[in-house]
């Protein structure tokens, strides 16, 4: 059983917009981007974190400089997150029924 949110359901849940046929979300995106995206997901993805498994090679996002320059495609959004679930890096709210783990501020 997973227990972060799976790309479609994120998409559901936080895009209406695009539900609804408005636009699609912009990839790629950038790391702070990336750290909101898998966050409420339910995944612990932390800055450092996404550091640390770039370093490692479990993915290869695009960019040069620092990590705050890299773009993050949809595919290595979704290895970090297979990666947080394998290794077990979830926020508190993962698991919870979606409309239970919204943010609040």
């Amino acid at each position: 059983m997973k227990f972060g949110m799976s790309r479609q359901d994120y998409r559901d849940l936080h895009c209406p917009a695009r539900v609804a046929n408005g636009p699609e979300l912009k990839y790629p995106l950038r790391t702070v981007e990336v750290t909101v995206e898998l966050r409420r997901r339910g995944y612990d993805a932390t800055y450092n974190l996404l550091m640390y498994v770039r370093n490692e090679g479990v993915v290869d996002p695009s960019g040069k400089g620092r990590g705050s320059e890299l773009s993050w495609s949809e595919a290595d959004i979704d290895i970090v997150a297979d990666y947080c679930e394998k290794n077990q890096h979830f926020m508190p709210h993962a698991g919870c029924d979606p409309a239970v783990a919204v943010e609040i501020g």
